[in-house]
């Protein structure tokens, strides 16, 4: 073994999954500098290509270390103890579990001996062969009794030796470059990493410092040099909201720099605060000077977190080999919650907001309904099979193509009811395809026509749960409406009052039929007190709580107001359930 890796364990993170992960990520890079650069075949042959990246990435440890303890015959491991890329630890380890091997090593060597010392390793290589051919050399039967039960002994914790100088360096980078994808999760592994003893508790203070400033900061400077424009962009239109830069916007006109700190213990605020931050033209140094004070104090407490729970978890390491990796994503999944779940309870928004996530999750109501209806297709199912009509459920409405199950036109099924006369509220189907004043022409046309005022209901000509409807206010509302929307649409008399819907259903051949069910739909409000901010009346609300960030969002501009006492701020229009509506049985 010639500077030879081996058992799994020292290798690079130690654990076949995070160092295959690395190595994916590594051959990802690689394959998109080489494809996707014009190299003109300059980098084909270069050391760091395709085949060299490929033969890390289907490369599996996991087995050596049964092959070495399995192995009967001589063995010389040749190993440098200044070695960078594979330590000298490995070699130890490699000595210790095949008991009749023989450690040659080369003071002040590092991984390149075969190449630095050729002629010294090679001599040494000649004399064990020598050795081998004339029956001299140990086998495992032969070896030291003493050294075959150290081999039986499994690996200590604390056996794996702290990586220095290039090697913590490699990892320093790796840490730092983690962060960009998720500063909590890289810190959760440099912890584990030093619970490990790969690397110092410090050098993982320190990586994960340096990714999360690097990260941060140029989070910043793309706020400040590129704005608004840079939200339309990869990654940032992935990651941030225009509606998070808003109320970050907001926040810092009031809050200033404890925005900044509070951000960094609040889960999911960094980004488009510092974002925020930047576009504001927030100071430099001022944003720098406060964002280090929190990353200061957040990254030793998340990393040494991890460290004591990766400590105790590794206590058993060897216990549950088999299980080492459920262990440690179990580590990770804790660690991992806690900013997420204990956090949030030290404000009183965060605490309004956990609530409202556990009631969207216990209260069926509120289910997505991807789940909700699974129950309804599998009956539907069923019924089509024995029936033998996987269509027969688009029977129900003969008047409506496929009865009404997705995509009808709401204009069309009006047109069928024509004759009721007022019990319809009057509507116009609007030509989409015209320009955006023909459009505003259309609808105005139909409102003097009908002597209508706004409001007026602007709503897509096909759609359902209430997409894409929206009460228009004003001439300004109607001209973003139309020049925001593409779809063919329809404009409609605005009814106030309560609303109702009523399910009613008939058999063929009977002349009336029978009314299932009525469904009273209530629109929420909120009433204020003359000091709480709209934001808190939402969060305090027992019934707006449990759809809390749709009502955020849908008022974010007036969020920070502050209602009048007894003044009564509607926080729905609609009579649809996704929207806010509280649906009651109105048959009592």
């Amino acid at each position: 073994l010639l500077s030879a890796i081996g058992v799994q364990e020292f290798e690079l993170l130690g654990d076949y999954h995070l160092n295959h992960a690395v190595h994916g990520a590594q051959l990802f890079l690689i394959w998109l500098l080489q494809e996707g650069t014009p190299h003109f075949g300059r980098l084909d042959h270069f050391p760091l290509n395709l085949p060299y990246a490929r033969s890390f990435y289907d490369s599996d440890q996991r087995p050596l270390r049964e092959y070495l303890q399995a192995y009967q015959g001589p063995m010389l491991i040749q190993h440098g103890p200044e070695d960078g890329l594979v330590p000298f630890a490995a070699a130890r380890e490699h000595q210790r579990i095949v008991p009749q091997s023989v450690l040659q090593v080369y003071e002040r060597g590092g991984h390149g001996i075969v190449m630095g010392r050729a002629e010294q390793v090679a001599g040494d290589i000649c004399r064990f062969i020598e050795t081998v051919e004339a029956g001299a050399a140990l086998t495992r039967t032969a070896a030291d009794p003493q050294r075959i039960a150290a081999a039986a002994q499994p690996l200590e914790s604390d056996a794996v030796q702290k990586a220095e100088g290039i090697t913590l360096f490699v990892f320093i980078i790796l840490i730092a470059l983690a962060t960009f994808v998720s500063e909590d999760l890289a810190c959760i592994g440099a912890g584990l990493m030093a619970a490990r003893g790969i690397i110092g508790f410090l050098p993982a203070v320190f990586a994960s410092f340096l990714g999360i400033f690097v990260g941060d900061m140029l989070l910043y400077l793309a706020g400040r040099y590129f704005g608004k424009p840079a939200l339309k962009y990869p990654p940032l239109k992935w990651m941030i909201k225009e509606a998070d830069i808003a109320k970050s916007a907001n926040w810092f006109r009031e809050k200033g720099p404890r925005i900044i700190l509070a951000s960094r213990f609040l889960p999911g605020s960094r980004l488009p605060t510092y974002f925020g931050a930047g576009m504001l033209d927030a100071g430099f140094w001022m944003f720098t000077f406060y964002f280090g004070i929190a990353a200061l104090a957040w990254t030793p407490l998340l990393v040494g977190l991890a460290t004591l729970i990766g400590e105790q978890l590794l206590d058993y390491y060897a216990v549950f080999h088999k299980y080492a990796l459920l262990v440690l994503l179990g580590a990770v999944l804790l660690v991992w919650s806690i900013p997420r779940l204990l956090l949030p309870l030290f404000s009183h928004q965060g605490r309004r907001l956990l609530l409202s996530r556990w009631r969207r999750l216990t209260r069926w109501e509120f289910w997505p309904p991807y789940v909700f209806y699974v129950p309804v297709v599998f009956y539907v199912l069923y019924l089509g099979l024995r029936h033998r009509s996987l269509t027969l459920f688009t029977a129900a409405n003969p008047g409506i193509p496929a009865g009404g199950f997705i995509g009808e036109s709401k204009s069309e099924i009006l047109d069928g009811l024509q004759g009721s006369g007022s019990a319809v509220a009057r509507y116009h189907r609007i030509d989409t395809h015209q320009p955006l004043e023909g459009q505003i022409a259309a609808v105005t046309e139909f409102m003097d026509t009908h002597q209508l005022d706004f409001p007026v209901v602007l709503k897509p000509d096909a759609g359902q749960r209430g997409s894409g409807v929206g009460i228009i206010r004003s001439e300004t509302q109607l001209r973003d409406y139309l020049r925001n929307n593409s779809a063919p649409a329809m404009v409609q008399e605005y009814m106030p009052g309560e609303e109702f819907g009523v399910f009613y259903y008939r058999y063929p051949g009977e002349e009336s039929g029978h009314i299932f069910s009525i469904t009273d739909k209530r629109f929420i409000a909120v009433r204020g007190d003359g000091q709480s901010t709209l934001e808190t009346l939402i969060l305090n609300d027992a019934r707006a709580v449990c759809m809390a960030p749709f009502h955020l969002a849908q008022h974010r501009e007036r969020l920070q107001e502050v209602p009048a006492a007894g003044a009564t701020v509607p926080l729905v229009e609609l009579g649809t359930h996704c929207r806010g509506a509280l649906f009651l049985d109105g048959s009592k």
